[in-house]
């Protein structure tokens, strides 16, 4: 888990698609998928990095509580 803070905004902690996909229990393409079809935001912090915010992930498990 990866933490940005602006100023003194409070911090933002933010998950790569490997630790998303093992708090969610699944594959990282599963997550890459979720982001495509726009059921998961996701920041690109880099062409080779993606991040999401634990916020997004928390509403993400808040609105899907019966599986995917």
């Amino acid at each position: 888990i990866y933490t940005l803070s602006l100023h003194d905004a409070l911090p933002i902690y933010l998950l790569t698609v490997s630790e998303t996909a093992r708090v969610l229990n699944v594959s990282s393409h599963t997550i890459y998928k979720l982001i495509q079809i726009g059921q998961l935001s996701a920041i690109k912090v880099s062409p080779r990095k993606t991040m999401i915010t634990a916020e997004e992930l928390e509403k993400y498990l808040q609105n899907h509580k019966g599986g995917f």
